[in-house]
């Protein structure tokens, strides 16, 4: 009885194992590495075949003949750094003629009235100039140089006490001011040109 229990144990034992076994075979594994696709390289490390080069270190700089610009090093760039950093443009000023509006006194035909009329607004003392154009056929007397209505409107409010028929009209206006960073641009970009074909006659 014994010798059956321990063969049918042997045999059960095997069976198992050789189930396994074919289990394995059967398994197909899958992996993500690409590393057996990739091409390889036979890398040579190149040799050197020319004569090396040496250096003598001078350790005394005072006995060269090396210019004082080589010898006196900066080590420190602060100084540098700090004036790009501070940096600010230039003020310049510039007359600039835009679309604006000025405050217009008089408009005729009789050109002695249009130049008395101007002289009256200057001698008003207002900081603004008084110019004097003939539009064909009248003469037309305007004050003041703004870039827009709101602007004029104080003058305007001045001037029409004394002059009722005062309004205020869209001209080219002639403006002085402080340049920006973009009309200095332009402003330098206008000096080259001219500078340029001065050059060429």
């Amino acid at each position: 009885m014994k010798k059956i229990i321990f063969s049918l144990i042997l045999y059960l034992a095997l069976e198992n194992a050789f189930s396994q076994k074919n289990k394995k075979e059967n398994q197909i594994s899958f992996s993500d590495s690409i590393e057996r696709y990739l091409p390889t390289y036979q890398y040579q490390k190149p040799i050197f075949k020319g004569k090396p080069e040496t250096y003598e270190v001078l350790r005394n700089l005072e006995n060269t003949n090396l210019p004082d610009s080589a010898l006196n090093f900066k080590y420190d760039i602060t100084n540098d750094l700090n004036k790009i950093l501070d940096y600010r443009p230039e003020d310049v000023t510039v007359k600039l003629e835009k679309p604006g509006f000025r405050v217009q006194v008089y408009a005729g035909k009789d050109r002695d009235e249009a130049q008395r009329i101007r002289g009256m607004c200057l001698n008003m003392k207002f900081d603004d100039q008084a110019y004097l154009h003939y539009d064909r056929p009248n003469y037309r007397v305007k004050v003041g140089d703004f870039l827009t209505r709101e602007d004029a409107r104080e003058l305007y409010r001045q001037l029409k006490k004394r002059f009722p028929e005062a309004i205020i009209v869209p001209d080219i206006v002639t403006v002085i001011k402080k340049a920006t960073p973009d009309e200095l641009i332009m402003l330098r970009r206008k000096e080259a040109e001219e500078k340029f074909k001065k050059g060429q006659k």
